[in-house]
């Protein structure tokens, strides 16, 4: 549908922290909510921060979003590096 659908997504993760454990518990449930195309479903069912990035999603959306998601590991934001790479 939209970029912004998917940042708005990535907002609400940031914004209610429960949105995000709610994702990680069912992923395919949460974000059947949303009119999401077959692509942006599959980025944000697998946090393909690489592929936000080439269909022009705020980057700090998605670094922001990653650790919510990811979890608190104090090396997860080299795991985002490295998968922005």
């Amino acid at each position: 549908m939209s970029v912004h659908t998917v940042e708005r997504i990535l907002w609400e993760f940031g914004d209610k922290p429960a949105r995000a454990k709610e994702f990680t518990g069912d992923p395919d449930a949460y974000l059947s909510r949303y009119p999401l195309t077959e692509e942006e479903f599959r980025m944000l069912r697998y946090m393909d921060v690489k592929a936000m990035d080439d269909y022009g999603v705020s980057n700090l959306l998605a670094m922001m979003a990653w650790p919510l998601v990811k979890g608190s590991n104090p090396l997860i934001v080299f795991e985002y590096l490295k998968r922005m790479n």
